[in-house]
């Protein structure tokens, strides 16, 4: 008798260690990216690449100088402006 098993066992016996494989590739490979993330999460309250927390850095932007438009090149129209009426009357 035939004590190997057919070809068809054999790629069978084949495809299901290879899915094995690549389940356990998988899981590690999700295991390695949920770590990186959450090491280099930004929204980390934690102590930043600077040393300082959220909160120091919340108080720094209160206190840096605002922005200023300066004076505007651009001001409205007059009476002999453009020709728009503020008396529209509708009919």
């Amino acid at each position: 008798m035939d004590t190997e098993p057919s070809r068809i066992q054999a790629a069978r016996s084949r495809a299901a260690a290879a899915k094995k494989v690549l389940a356990a590739a998988a899981a590690a490979l999700f295991a390695t990216v949920l770590v990186g993330v959450r090491l280099s999460h930004p929204g980390d309250p934690t102590a930043g690449s600077d040393g300082t927390t959220a909160v120091d850095q919340i108080a720094d932007d209160s206190q840096a100088q605002s922005f200023d438009f300066g004076q505007s090149d651009i001001a409205p129209s007059g009476e002999s402006g453009s020709g728009a009426s503020g008396d529209t009357h509708a009919s």
